[in-house]
């Protein structure tokens, strides 16, 4: 019997160690080449591994980041140009760093949430 994953999990459960010592690098080809583990590997902890990836919202990547990088960019830019032409320091910054964030924060929990504090300060702070 056979689990379908897919190679980046393969991968992960390379470096983590689990596989059997005896396994040799002939049948470890052919479990990377074909994208399944047999079930017989200690199935308990690759199931913790693959897990992760369930919690990407707390953990950052793929399409749901890409994604909120966009909509904070166009925010950002928003705010920049609203800035720019009420002559807003305080407000062009926040738009220069609603387009940064996204570059220096994996989490997407942590990234919405300094998001939205950026996005609150021009309100109180008008120089």
């Amino acid at each position: 019997m056979y689990n379908i994953i897919n190679q980046e999990a393969v991968s992960q459960v390379i470096h983590s160690g689990l596989l059997p010592k005896n396994l040799s690098s002939g049948e470890l080809s052919k479990i990377i080449s074909s994208g399944v583990l047999p079930k017989n590997i200690q199935s308990g902890k690759i199931f913790k591994i693959l897990q992760t990836e369930k919690s990407m919202f707390f953990m950052g990547g793929g399409m749901t980041q890409l994604i909120i990088s966009f909509l904070l960019g166009a925010i950002g830019i928003g705010y920049f140009i609203y800035g720019r032409k009420q002559h807003l320091i305080i407000a062009m910054l926040a738009g220069v760093a609603l387009n940064i964030i996204p570059f220096f924060i994996s989490s997407i929990f942590l990234m919405i949430l300094i998001s939205i504090i950026i996005m609150i300060i021009p309100w109180f702070m008008k120089f």
